[in-house]
């Protein structure tokens, strides 16, 4: 009865701390990015210069009052690596989401802000709600493998748009580019933060440029080469789909191949 009783009281707690820590300050700041968006241009004339750079820098702002309000509010309930977790992906997340809504061309299918504001505060929501949930290592993984997935996607979009600026419309160069980048980005963090490599470190680089390879060759490249050259695929929709792919393939390997534990 009184196991019974802790699971119940248990329950009621964890509910009202999501409510309290998570929901609250998520809904809170956006209501205030709306209110912002929708009053300031009016009060002050001249402020809306683009419609996606008023928006980009309101949600910017917004993001980090999140992050600031989840990271100090949660003080006494989650662990520091947690809560910086939770503080950096509400910083990055947000911004990032809405640069790619308008790469992506997908105004078109939703032309209002709002909508694709609201769908970005609710995945923020849910990756906050993950980051507080999963194992130590599974959570460090998965926060830097999507902080991994932005360098690469990010550097690829980069690289991509340096390149067209001399009219070439060329995606292997940049993939390549992205790749050599996210590679030495992911070991550095896997070895120090998630996997904590106990091992010779040029060895356990040997591996994981290894694992890389065979996971960027048969599963990216691969696949970019079949969605971008013969399924006519957005290049950028094609990147987003095999890194995130590549993501599950890597941890496998790294777990069990690169950071092996004696």
């Amino acid at each position: 009865m009184n196991i019974e009783s802790n699971k119940n009281e248990n329950n009621v707690r964890g509910r009202s701390y999501y409510v309290k820590f998570i929901l609250a300050p998520t809904v809170l700041c956006f209501l205030i990015l709306q209110a912002v968006l929708h009053f300031l241009p009016a009060a002050v004339p001249g402020v809306l210069q683009t419609e996606f750079t008023f928006n980009l820098a309101s949600l910017t702002a917004c993001s980090c009052l999140l992050a600031l309000f989840c990271y100090y509010s949660t003080k006494f309930y989650l662990p520091w690596w947690r809560r910086s977790m939770i503080f950096f992906a509400a910083v990055i997340f947000p911004p990032v989401s809405l640069i790619y809504v308008k790469r992506l061309q997908l105004l078109q299918i939703f032309p209002n802000y709002m909508c694709w504001e609201a769908l970005i505060f609710l995945g923020c929501l849910l990756g906050i709600f993950l980051l507080t949930v999963l194992s130590r290592e599974l959570t460090l993984y998965l926060f830097f493998g999507a902080l991994t997935t932005v360098v690469s996607v990010g550097s690829f979009s980069l690289f991509a748009h340096i390149l067209s600026l001399f009219a070439a419309a060329e995606w292997l160069i940049p993939q390549i580019l992205s790749f050599v980048i996210s590679v030495i980005f992911a070991f550095w963090v896997n070895r120090k933060y998630v996997f904590s490599g106990k091992g010779i470190w040029w060895q356990e680089l040997q591996r994981f440029v290894f694992s890389r390879l065979f996971s960027g060759f048969v599963i990216e490249f691969a696949l970019m080469a079949f969605l971008v050259e013969i399924c006519r695929i957005n290049q950028d929709w094609a990147k987003i789909a095999t890194a995130f792919l590549v993501v599950v393939c890597n941890y496998i390997l790294s777990k069990f191949f690169v950071f092996m534990k004696k």
